[in-house]
């Protein structure tokens, strides 16, 4: 009992900092709530992914909030790559501060980490060019797995004539994040908290650190979708909230102009990616996570999900059941209001099924199952059957232990202060993330030698579906990550 109070009060604290976004009908705000449903329904019917979170916003207000069980609207969720907009907007508190310029000189701000020998190229790249993804180094993704001074490894790469060709990089980001850390003496997660969360009354906030201490910039921020939301509403409204102007009007339209092509039907501003529907723009990060921005409609959406697919589809769904339904006076609400509001409550994501009673006796149960080399760090696993649940306990590769609780035909949630499956593997990944990790279970037999076990750490993006098969003693295990294409067969040690 004593467990599950802590874990209420852990996912409610959070609410008390969205009180201004005020909840009203979609009608009050022009659009039906049978578009909202539409949209649901597309986006919970994905074959390429999981929807964890959508927070929808017309004329500052929340029209629609979904987080499908076991996601909870409160929660934090990993951006990805929505991180860089971020820094986009940091680096533009940093031009009205006066501390930087777009035209400046990369090499005036980083003399510790410069090679020997600055080419000309090097010479030339600017802040704009970095903004813009245009730096002419390049992408070395690998980089930041293998080396603690990422800095100084990016600028001994060899540079092309910087401006020319677009190349997205993450490690371009992290540069901006350091410049930006170097002129204001702050790094871009303490800036930001000075100048924009604290007024937005965002306090949920974390970002990953590298080795150097300096925000990693193109991915690790970790928040909620409301927050999400609430940034998005701050670009919308050209950078001003409740009557203050907390990022110039001016840098608003500059980033999210077509600064730069990018070879494809979508451009590229500050750190900011065009739709390819009119006048739309947005954060983008990996596996789903957007906050799209449509000035026209006077809306943003927000959106957490791990989708495995290009994002196309997902976009252009927004603009099919979204955008081209909105009307500029409020309409008569009706049964569909009320059927979104229950919907929103009850949506979930699909549990294991099970065909079949957990057997009383099988060589998966009350046994330490020991593990070879596979993608998630887990050593061993101990499955412990009480009523219609399991236990299962889990020991990683470093020795740290956690149990997460699997129900029957249902979610069941436990705390963690274990960190979760990752596929960014940069070293130091986690500094500046705090252990507070959820893990949701659930659990089907689909015969007496067949058993999923599906676990989800839902305030984070990462998910794994373990399936094993018994023949007698021996046993076999495929996972499968929410964010990866392909089930592995991990080696159980006999």
């Amino acid at each position: 009992m004593k467990k599950r109070i802590l874990l209420a009060i852990f996912l409610f604290l959070p609410c008390l900092t969205f009180a201004k976004l005020k909840r009203v009908s979609p009608e009050s705000q022009g659009i039906e709530s049978k578009h909202l449903l539409a949209y649901y329904e597309a986006m919970m019917n994905l074959k390429t992914g999981e929807t964890h979170h959508i927070v929808i916003l017309r004329h500052g207000n929340i029209i629609g909030e979904l987080s499908p069980k076991p996601f909870s609207k409160e929660a934090q969720h990993n951006i990805y790559s929505a991180s860089k907009t971020f820094v986009g907007v940091a680096v533009g508190l940093s031009i009205e501060d006066g501390l930087l310029r777009l035209d400046d000189k990369v090499t005036h701000f980083l003399p510790n980490s410069l090679p020997d020998t600055l080419s000309e190229n090097l010479k030339a790249m600017t802040i704009r060019h970095l903004l813009t993804m245009t730096s002419g180094i390049h992408p070395n993704w690998s980089m930041r797995n293998n080396h603690s001074d990422w800095g100084a490894c990016f600028l001994k790469e060899k540079v092309e004539t910087p401006g020319k060709v677009f190349q997205y990089d993450s490690m371009v980001t992290y540069l901006l994040s350091s410049i930006v850390q170097q002129v204001t003496g702050k790094k871009v997660l303490d800036y930001l908290n000075e100048r924009i969360f604290i007024p937005l009354e965002i306090h949920d906030a974390e970002w990953e650190e590298s080795p150097e201490g300096i925000n990693t910039g193109g991915w690790g921020l970790r928040l909620s979708p409301l927050s999400m939301a609430k940034f998005g509403q701050l670009l919308l409204n050209q950078g001003k909230w409740e009557g203050k102007q907390l990022l110039s009007a001016k840098w608003v339209k500059e980033m999210s102009a077509n600064q730069q092509s990018t070879g494809k039907l979508e451009g590229y501003g500050y750190h900011v990616s065009l739709c390819d529907f009119p006048n739309v723009y947005r954060a983008d990060g990996a596996f789903g996570q957007y906050i799209i921005v449509a000035p026209d409609q006077d809306m943003v959406i927000a959106i957490n999900q791990a989708n495995l697919s290009n994002g196309l589809h997902e976009r252009h769904l927004i603009w099919e059941h979204l955008l081209k339904h909105v009307n500029d006076a409020p309409l008569v609400e009706g049964k569909a209001y009320k059927k979104l509001k229950k919907a929103e409550k009850c949506y979930q994501l699909p549990t294991e099924k099970s065909r079949v009673a957990t057997p009383k006796k099988s060589a998966l149960l009350e046994r330490e199952i020991l593990l070879g080399k596979n993608p998630l760090g887990w050593k061993s696993l101990r499955i412990i059957p009480e009523e219609e649940q399991l236990h299962v306990h889990i020991t990683t590769q470093a020795n740290e232990t956690f149990v997460a609780d699997a129900g029957l035909d249902r979610w069941n949630t436990v705390e963690t202060t274990v960190y979760p499956p990752y596929t960014i593997k940069a070293m130091g990944r986690f500094n500046g993330i705090k252990k507070n990790f959820i893990i949701a279970g659930c659990y089907g037999w689909e015969e007496e030698n067949r058993l999923n076990i599906h676990l989800l750490f839902t305030n984070w993006i990462s998910g794994v579906r373990l399936s094993f098969t018994t023949d007698g003693d021996k046993i076999q295990l495929w996972i499968k990550e929410n964010t990866k294409k392909e089930k592995v067969k991990v080696e159980v040690l006999q």
